[in-house]
């Protein structure tokens, strides 16, 4: 069987997750959407390759230097800052920036309905299937970059999960560096995009299984950004300031 091309790739990844697509990129016509307790916005860039037959999802771990989650793994991402005039805009400058992340490398497939972090930033996932090899570089912010396969975490074998302040399950990737929060939760609503398929482990979130996955997650993503998340009370200090 031959090859599928990176055209056939990049419409099957968008039929996959198009249920959770955020057709709205513009700053301008999104930032008066956000709740008044959202105090910052920002994005990520969510590539997936395709190699040995299946996706494989790139991720940053954190310099142990930085103020805020130092060492947790994450997308490449960050900060939206005055100069940029969409979601998309912001996920490819600090891709770049973090990880040498050439935007010739990949091609954008969309962006995804936007999550509330435990800080209050708004954070608009994009999502883009890498079409050619990079060397990525780590520096003052990221300390390693690896590839993980997506269907992990759909998968047991790997996970844990645990709650904090009694509300808010956590869940928890044993990977080449442990992946948990926010990234893995964002990870398991792809995978479920992508391949259809409900997690093996339970989540709490998912209460009604009479619908396919896919509208499952689309569900999940039009809720999840309006929960607004309490602050760990020792990292009310590190919480940014309103931008």
């Amino acid at each position: 069987m031959a090859a599928k091309t990176i055209d056939e790739l990049s419409e099957e990844l968008y039929n996959a997750v198009k249920c959770c697509e955020q057709k709205e990129t513009i700053y301008s016509n999104l930032l008066h959407l956000h709740q008044p307790e959202v105090v910052a916005t920002a994005a990520v860039l969510i590539v997936l390759d395709y190699r040995d037959n299946d996706w494989h999802v790139l991720l940053n771990v954190r310099s142990m230097n930085l103020r805020r989650h130092p060492g947790e793994v994450c997308f490449p991402g960050g900060m939206r800052e005055i100069a940029d005039t969409t979601c998309i805009d912001t996920a490819l400058r600090e891709a770049y920036e973090e990880i040498g992340l050439p935007s010739s490398s990949i091609r954008i497939i969309t962006a995804l309905r936007p999550f509330l972090g435990r800080h209050l930033i708004m954070l608009y996932p994009v999502l883009a299937i890498q079409t050619a090899p990079f060397i990525p570089f780590t520096g003052d912010e990221v300390d390693k970059v690896f590839y993980s396969p997506l269907k992990v975490f759909l998968e047991s074998e790997k996970h844990s999960s645990f709650f904090y302040l009694e509300n808010f399950q956590l869940h928890s990737f044993e990977l080449e560096s442990n992946t948990y929060g926010l990234t893995a939760f964002i990870c398991i609503i792809i995978s479920m995009c992508v391949y259809n398929k409900f997690p093996e482990f339970e989540m709490t979130i998912l209460k009604d299984f009479s619908k396919s996955p896919r509208e499952t997650a689309a569900e999940i993503a039009e809720k999840v950004w309006k929960i607004k998340p309490a602050l760990v009370p020792h990292e009310q200090k590190t919480a940014p300031s309103r931008l």
